[in-house]
């Protein structure tokens, strides 16, 4: 079994980009539509109706050459 050593060399510093604008990796987009609606057939019958859509996308992690 190899043994670890006991120094063992430290990574350099590596700057990171800074960001343009919106964050890639860490944004949420979100859209959505809600609809509800009622209807009064008779005094003691009712109908309703609900839709919803929702598209939502999460940032993908941009790849960090850590050489």
């Amino acid at each position: 079994m190899a043994v670890a050593p006991t120094k063992p060399a430290a990574p350099k510093n590596m700057p990171i980009a800074p960001d343009d604008g919106k964050r890639e990796n860490s944004d949420y987009d979100r859209n959505a539509i809600t609809f509800t609606g009622n209807l009064d057939i008779t005094p003691d019958d009712k109908a309703g109706l609900s839709l919803e859509y929702y598209k939502h996308e999460y940032g993908v992690t941009p790849d960090h050459d850590l050489r």
